[in-house]
């Protein structure tokens, strides 16, 4: 969820303006063969910062101290975007890599319905060979960028005779469930709607969802907010969100197998929900709230003179966006940023000298 990963944002930015502020504030003695520096007095040093993030485009905070405000999600934008306009997109396909599965296997957990095709034709997969249940399919990379369905019966893993040796990509379906359920390196599971799909790539493979937009950014859109945040805001969200991939959609590069990835390289996304490998729910990604918020706001997106919009969104700019380069990522303040309950708008942190040495990688001071 997004506000425990705000607690580690701040976290963070808080250890790197400690790197910033020891050059700012611990003055060096004057030059000589070796330069020394100045131990700062105390046992501690408190800091004081804003924000969180590269400040470009929507805040979230900023989004939901607006909400607050009765700003509406249209306003919202509007605002965090200025001289843009929204339109219709439709609800087209993305393929979103899964960088979550790595790039060795993609592996599947069997069930009824379950499909694998390689875009010449498609077979069920069994759930059992014989009297003995199959407890795992998975595509495999090749030494020669290849690769090869496997399946395995207990901690066996056996070849399938279908798909070897294939450079074609190996789609995994099931119609009948309306989900495939990827196996991630941990060995928790993964639900996905859509299809996944084994692609080789070079000397690694690449797992790829492809998904409509809708069920993508239900997705998403909880990652990137929490999905208790007031309606405008989440709203908003979904806009940004769904301009920001359709963005990258349409910058895809020729013959890619997919659009967009699931990490914050990206945006966030993590299929539907978690399951251990018994079976049992784990985590939820998909919510009430958020998914209402991407019904609402229909297929609209972001335009500026009659291109997508880069629509890009950070957790916090501190009360004042920066300079994205485009002529709708603008330096301006943001009387919105510090507004809701929680903002990390302003901030301090206190760290302990010896911290502060180490990090630095400073040895003692005599």
């Amino acid at each position: 969820m997004i506000d425990t990963c705000h607690d580690l944002r701040v976290r963070h930015v808080a250890l790197g303006v400690v790197v910033l502020c020891a050059a700012v504030l611990l003055r060096p003695l004057p030059a000589q063969a070796s330069e020394g520096y100045g131990a700062p007095v105390g046992s501690t040093m408190t800091l004081a910062g804003h924000g969180y993030g590269h400040g470009r485009g929507l805040s979230q905070w900023g989004a939901y101290g607006a909400a607050l405000r009765q700003l509406s999600w249209r306003s919202i934008i509007a605002f965090y975007y200025p001289g843009t306009s929204l339109t219709s997109l439709g609800d087209p396909s993305i393929r979103v890599r899964l960088q979550a599965l790595g790039t060795t296997a993609t592996e599947v957990v069997p069930a009824s319905g379950l499909t694998l095709g390689d875009g010449t034709r498609t077979v069920t997969l069994p759930t059992s060979t014989g009297s003995q249940p199959i407890n795992g399919w998975r595509v495999v990379h090749g030494t020669d960028a290849t690769q090869s369905l496997q399946w395995r019966v207990g901690s066996t893993w056996h070849y399938d005779g279908a798909f070897q040796g294939t450079t074609r990509g190996l789609r995994f379906a099931n119609p009948t469930a309306a989900e495939v359920r990827a196996v991630l390196p941990s060995s928790q599971r993964r639900a996905y709607r859509g299809t996944v799909t084994a692609y080789p790539s070079g000397a690694e493979q690449s797992s790829v969802n492809t998904v409509t937009m809708s069920l993508y950014l239900r997705s998403v859109v909880p990652s990137e907010m929490p999905a208790s945040w007031s309606r405008e805001a989440l709203r908003s969200q979904v806009v940004a969100a769904r301009t920001y991939a359709a963005f990258e959609r349409a910058a895809a590069q020729p013959g890619s197998p997919y659009d967009t990835c699931d990490s914050t390289a990206c945006q966030v996304y993590a299929g539907i929900a978690d399951y251990d490998s018994a079976g049992r729910l784990t985590a939820t990604r998909e919510f009430a709230t958020t998914t209402s918020a991407v019904a609402d706001t229909g297929t609209t997106v972001v335009t500026y003179q009659g291109a997508l919009a880069l629509t890009q969104f950070s957790a916090s700019n501190g009360g004042w966006t920066a300079d994205g380069g485009r002529p709708y990522l603008v330096a301006r303040p943001d009387p919105y940023d510090a507004g809701a309950p929680g903002s990390p708008s302003s901030w301090t942190a206190t760290i302990s000298v010896p911290m502060l040495e180490s990090a630095a990688g400073w040895g003692a001071y005599g």
